[in-house]
């Protein structure tokens, strides 16, 4: 499974230092009352729970963009002659 977002309004980092830092628990760009730094560090680790992966950039144009993939494996789909 795939899924890209593009933001608009969001722009992720000022610098490469910053770049580096986003998944990390308690970082953040914003102002201390805007938030604690903890929305994409859940992401992460919840997707890495999943064998799944999230790559995070800015637009050129502006924006950020957001693209996670999440592998589906036979185990966790329902199968279809199932009763339940």
């Amino acid at each position: 499974l795939r899924l890209r977002v593009k933001p608009r309004s969001l722009r992720l980092v000022r610098t490469d230092q910053d770049a580096d830092r986003i998944f990390d628990p308690f970082f953040s760009t914003k102002a201390p009352e805007k938030g604690m730094g903890l929305g994409l560090a859940i992401v992460k680790k919840t997707l890495d729970q999943l064998q799944g992966s999230i790559v995070a950039s800015n637009v050129d144009a502006g924006g950020a963009s957001f693209e996670i993939q999440i592998p589906i494996s036979e185990r966790i789909m329902p199968n279809e002659h199932s009763s339940g």
